[in-house]
């Protein structure tokens, strides 16, 4: 188990599992020159960069399926600023009353 800090800086162990990943030359001396200059350690950078990335896909998928919505109900890009702005004048009037 290897000890992190939450968000309010307070130790927490998480547990971990040790993976083996084969990658070309040329990234494994990018990553090392990387994790040279950020000073962090190899597993914190691969951990890191794999977080980004899922967070990313994560993304995707959202706007992936905020398009097919989107499709579906006839709604194209030019339409967004203008629903945005229906919605909100609807939310702010039913505040009021």
């Amino acid at each position: 188990m290897e000890t992190d800090a939450n968000e309010s800086g307070i130790a927490m162990a998480e547990e971990t599992r040790d993976i083996t990943v084969t990658l070309p030359s040329n990234q494994v001396e990018s990553i090392e020159a990387e994790v040279g200059k950020k000073g962090c350690t190899l597993d914190e950078f691969v951990s890191d960069a794999i977080e980004r990335a899922l967070r990313e896909e994560r993304w995707q998928e959202t706007f992936r399926y905020g398009e097919a919505m989107a499709k579906k109900h006839g709604i194209t890009r030019e339409d967004v600023p203008r629903l945005i702005e229906e919605y909100r004048a609807e939310k702010k009037a039913a505040t009021q009353q």
